[in-house]
């Protein structure tokens, strides 16, 4: 069956329309390889601009007839959330195309293609471990700060873990940027929603209470009840990993 390919481009790119079909023939044997699990991030090279390509997962026979005609892909998604995050003032590695393959009537391969943003760290270094350093907590505190901006925004990141925030350092100032945004919501945000967004970042109790505190500061917020809502969303969070866990384990024992 034929393999058919659309490439979305910003206006800024169109002219590397051939040379992303060129990236994406030698995808897999060329460039330096970012992440590989369950989608495959590589960084490369574009027109001598320094670019990253994440190629997603392959989607699952249904989904793929899904994704093919009724749903935006991932990589799509990811263009569009970007666009929509500059546009709103937050920083995003710069969005240069999005790219599906088709055959018949299901998703194959797509791609997202961005500028590679240069940073300090991210903020797993942070997290994984964290070191109580004076430079650690103020870090914290101020990424806490950028979600809360985010927030009153109404700009929710789902997949807000310590991976998928880049830092760059002027000084003692601190700079965030946004990766792994293809599942977003633009929504106004109870306290709920906004402590929920947290419980991916973190297992220690020290960070969860420090990114209490500094949130109830900067928003007005009563810091005893903020805090004790954030512990319980994290204990619901945990018993959810725990259920899938066993889940999985009594499927693999039939």
């Amino acid at each position: 069956m034929n393999k058919r390919q659309k490439i979305i481009t910003s206006p800024a790119w169109h002219d590397c329309y051939d040379a992303i079909v060129t990236a994406l023939e030698s995808f897999d044997t060329q460039g330096e390889t970012l992440h590989d699990q369950r989608n495959v991030v590589k960084r490369a090279q574009l027109n001598g601009q320094d670019v990253v390509i994440k190629s997603f997962r392959v989607p699952a026979a249904i989904q793929s007839v899904i994704y093919a005609s009724f749903r935006k892909s991932k990589a799509r998604r990811s263009f569009e959330n970007a666009s929509r995050l500059l546009s709103l003032g937050v920083s995003t590695p710069e969005p240069i195309a999005w790219v599906e393959e088709k055959s018949g009537a299901r998703l194959g391969r797509s791609y997202y293609i961005c500028r590679y943003q240069p940073h300090a760290q991210s903020m797993a270094d942070i997290l994984k471990p964290y070191d109580a350093s004076d430079a650690s907590q103020r870090t914290l505190v101020a990424f806490t700060e950028f979600t809360f901006q985010l927030h009153q925004k109404n700009i929710l990141h789902i997949d807000h873990n310590s991976g998928n925030t880049l830092i760059s350092k002027d000084g003692d100032a601190h700079s965030f940027s946004l990766i792994d945004i293809n599942r977003m919501r633009f929504m106004p945000l109870n306290l709920r929603q906004r402590m929920n967004n947290f419980v991916r970042l973190s297992d220690d109790e020290e960070v969860l209470q420090i990114i209490a505190h500094s949130y109830a500061r900067v928003a007005g917020y009563y810091p005893t009840k903020t805090a004790t809502l954030l512990f319980a969303l994290k204990k619901q969070h945990l018993r959810r990993i725990e259920r899938k866990r066993c889940m999985k384990h009594c499927l693999k024992r039939r």
